[in-house]
């Protein structure tokens, strides 16, 4: 028998996947309370010599995105998914995304 064989059977037989069975951990776990990242990219922005505009956050999508990307709220990345709809840079010239509707999207 080929290895080839032998490897489809064990593939189709699920033996060996492609993909890593990983437990999604909860929003609850995920939402760091004690050490915010949010505090870190707020400074950021006070600091910031261009404007910036933070985009309304909208709840359900924010709890959705983060639960999704599986980063905690300690991270800046985390905070800004949970936190903002995004992040406007000197007038939009940098967008950084959030889970919120983009500018100039219309209202679904």
């Amino acid at each position: 028998m080929s290895i080839y064989k032998i490897a489809a059977f064990l593939l189709i037989s699920g033996y060996i996947g492609f993909g890593q069975d990983v437990k999604m951990r909860s929003l609850s776990d995920l939402i760091n309370q004690e050490e915010p990242g949010w505090n870190l990219v707020s400074d950021w922005i006070r600091q910031a010599t261009n404007r910036v505009e933070v985009l309304e956050k909208v709840e359900a999508q924010a709890e959705t995105a983060l639960y999704q990307t599986q980063v905690t709220t300690r991270s800046p990345m985390g905070s800004i998914i949970f936190e903002t709809g995004g992040i406007l840079v000197d007038s939009g010239w940098i967008h950084i995304l959030g889970p919120g509707k983009n500018p100039g999207q219309p209202n679904q």
